[in-house]
């Protein structure tokens, strides 16, 4: 076996990874970042996170054991996935299957597994719950329509276009009733930051009527709404990632401070 570049420990790291199969460096694919582009996006660090090596059967056995043991010590009733697209399709095919199992065995018949596909496409997210046994996938294409239609005044056959391919996701396990909705998440930004984007100069009376509308959607059409914490409060924010993760008590981060929240004169310095 070879690999692009020869993985070292630092002294003194090379037991101290439990279990003891993550401690062998040729467990781990050892390519270097990412280019999420071609095989590279099933092989690369995500963003200097070690790629585990998820097509080598000890790896696939001892992440499901991982999984289940978490299953069986924490009464853990399901798990959001992230960027399940960057693994390999065989892992998913061993992975529901035996997770589902095992939960079944401690009485757990309605476990639910949904994966973070960051895609606005509904042929390629439905592939993961369809052609491979997860659950779910968050609606990224329903936050797109969400985002076009509330916020940048696009027509209602986007929406009811939308709907229509709903279809997609029906199998005999699974259907689009299943899929975790959402306007924003700590990745892509806050839905307040996206009615700002959208609609500059616009009055506060404007983005509160747009922001209800687009939860409307959220809360009235099919699916499971999942509310990213603050977005009831009006946080806006500059941008993904740490840039969408306002604190709820009265924040010392000036960055979240100065943000413009919807609705209220409150800021993120004030307890929310």
């Amino acid at each position: 076996m070879s690999f692009p570049y020869t993985p070292t420990f630092a002294p003194g790291d090379e037991t101290v990874k439990s279990p003891g199969f993550l401690n062998d460096p040729t467990n781990y694919h050892n390519r270097g970042n990412s280019t999420f582009s071609g095989e590279n996006s099933l092989y690369g660090d995500f963003f200097g996170l070690d790629d585990l090596f998820t097509e080598k059967p000890e790896v696939q056995d001892g992440m499901i054991q991982v999984f289940k043991d978490m299953v069986s010590n924490y009464d853990i009733d399901g798990f959001r996935i992230d960027t399940v697209k960057h693994v390999n399709d065989e892992f998913w095919q061993a992975f529901g299957p035996e997770l589902k199992a095992h939960a079944s065995s401690l009485g757990k018949d309605d476990f639910f597994m949904f994966g973070e596909v960051f895609d606005f496409d509904v042929q390629a997210l439905s592939r993961f719950s369809t052609e491979l046994p997860l659950d779910a996938t968050l609606d990224f294409a329903f936050q797109g329509t969400a985002r076009n239609f509330a916020g940048q005044g696009g027509s209602t056959d986007n929406v009811a276009g939308f709907y229509a391919a709903g279809d997609y996701y029906t199998d005999a396990d699974s259907n689009a009733y299943s899929l975790p909705l959402f306007l924003g998440n700590h990745d892509i930004g806050r839905v307040g930051l996206f009615l700002n984007q959208d609609n500059p100069g616009a009055l506060d009376a404007e983005l509160v009527a747009r922001d209800e509308l687009a939860h409307a959607l959220m809360f009235f059409g099919r699916g499971m709404p999942v509310i990213y914490y603050g977005d009831e409060q009006g946080f806006t924010g500059d941008g993904g990632d740490q840039d969408a993760r306002q604190d709820m008590m009265p924040s010392l981060v000036s960055s979240y401070n100065d943000d413009d929240l919807i609705g209220t004169t409150n800021t993120t310095a004030d307890s929310n």
